[in-house]
């Protein structure tokens, strides 16, 4: 039976990974657009079916733990990578409220708990604003939380983080420009926005759409607060990445959805490998910090 307390959890899928050998990690790939071809950019150490893990959420036991590590010039960098867990529509009940708020970003603290430090988030996105055309890339900026959910949400105390996280330097801003950077050398531009976290699953409607134009936020992202609070509370420093795939003015058709994110595919899974050797040197200089 899982445990409802978040310590005695960590704790607990701690445990079975350090029984199963497996390595703690620098980096945690969180990717809620699907790992595709991802894992094949790195040096396979195992992959593991969280339900194999003492003290793992229901909601998380159809997810494969990919554990990998990659060769560079600040060393070698151990990466954790794995889907987000299926949302409400598809997981039915067993993502419903009467769980703990916690459970759908579990990861973001088992990570964190075995050592990680930096963490890499996908996402697909509604632009808001011209300069984000459908089917760019965007790194988020900051972000506002309008889905009236937190994974805090009755946590309390605990060992894992404060009761009340900073988040002014959660999205780091050294690991944007290099996206920008690397995005350049590869022949692609890239823009920063403020996304707004939104309640999934729905399209937002033309009403919300225009009022979040009249906000600071440049991009309406679903069921993103929970990884990224996460990591403000568990201490990561956090990269963001969407893929926009729509305007937000348009009926939704989602075959034209899908076929944006099929299309940013091959562009993420060429970025986010040269992203790890300045994942790895953020790691090290938050190690110096502490």
């Amino acid at each position: 039976m899982v445990s409802i307390n978040l310590d005695d959890a960590v704790a607990d899928a701690q445990q079975s990974l350090k029984d199963k050998g497996f390595p703690a990690p620098q980096c945690l790939f969180l990717l809620g657009t699907g790992m595709g071809s991802l894992p094949g950019s790195f040096e396979s150490l195992g992959v593991l079916p969280l339900h194999e893990l003492n003290g793992v959420p229901s909601v998380w036991h159809e997810v494969e733990l990919v554990v990998a590590q990659a060769e560079t010039d600040q060393g070698v960098c151990t990466i954790w990578l794995m889907e987000d867990a299926p949302g409400s529509l598809q997981f039915g009940i067993g993502g419903g409220p009467e769980r703990p708020a916690w459970e759908r970003a579990f990861p973001v603290w088992l990570a964190a708990s075995m050592g990680a430090r930096t963490m890499v988030h996908t996402s697909a996105a509604t632009s808001l604003r011209d300069r984000l055309p459908v089917g760019s890339l965007a790194t988020i900026s900051d972000h506002i939380n309008l889905s009236g959910h937190t994974p805090l949400l009755g946590l309390g105390p605990t060992n894992l983080g404060p009761l009340f996280p900073d988040q002014t330097r959660l999205h780091h801003p050294g690991l944007r420009l290099r996206a920008s950077d690397h995005l350049q050398a590869l022949g692609q531009t890239v823009e920063s926005g403020v996304g707004a976290c939104l309640q999934g699953p729905s399209s937002i409607t033309p009403a919300e759409w225009k009022w979040l134009t009249g906000t600071p936020a440049d991009l309406a992202i679903q069921d993103c607060a929970g990884p990224w609070i996460a990591a403000a509370h568990a201490g990561l420093a956090l990269i963001a990445l969407t893929c926009i795939t729509d305007g937000g003015q348009e009926p939704m058709r989602m075959q034209d959805l899908l076929q944006a994110a099929e299309n940013s595919a091959p562009l993420l899974e060429d970025l986010l490998p040269m992203l790890v050797p300045d994942l790895l040197q953020v790691s090290k200089d938050m190690e110096f910090e502490v």
